[in-house]
């Protein structure tokens, strides 16, 4: 059986939704501040001033996510935001600092699951959106036959 398009971007978007209302990190010195998800994503641009830019993977996952909806995703875009949204959401696995609200920098002491998950299903939303656009040019190409 065939999963479709639609049913693997729900249970992206469910999971999704749910690394927002799970831990994601362990912040600052000495016993440090737990994180949350929905913390994360509305703090996350400052990331970008300290060269973390895994915060836009966010908007490019919905935008992946839809194209997955539509039914029809276009091969260059499809590809261009597939590959984008799977390269930022790597580039995740890359921070260790954020800003304090006192000024200044934290170090990460920990991740917990809302980080792992995030990161996953950000990465594999991309993946699904490259390998649907690739699958729709097959599909759309005429067949050929042997001689």
């Amino acid at each position: 059986m065939k999963t479709s398009r639609r049913t693997i971007s729900i249970i992206l978007g469910l999971g999704w939704a749910a690394s927002l209302a799970l831990p994601v990190a362990t912040l600052g010195d000495g016993q440090g501040e737990l994180w949350y998800g929905w913390t994360v994503l509305l703090l996350g641009w400052l990331g970008i001033f300290l060269g973390q830019f895994a915060w836009i993977a966010n908007f490019l996952f919905a935008v992946a996510l839809l194209l997955l909806v539509r039914g029809r995703p276009p091969l260059v875009w499809g590809m261009m935001i597939g590959v984008l949204t799977s390269l930022l959401a790597a580039h995740a696995l890359s921070w260790t600092t954020i800003y304090q609200t006192g000024g200044g920098t934290a170090p990460i002491l920990a991740y917990w699951s809302g980080f792992y998950l995030w990161v996953l299903v950000t990465f594999l939303g991309g993946a699904a959106l490259c390998v649907a656009s690739i699958e729709e040019v097959r599909h759309s190409a005429p067949a050929t036959r042997a001689v």
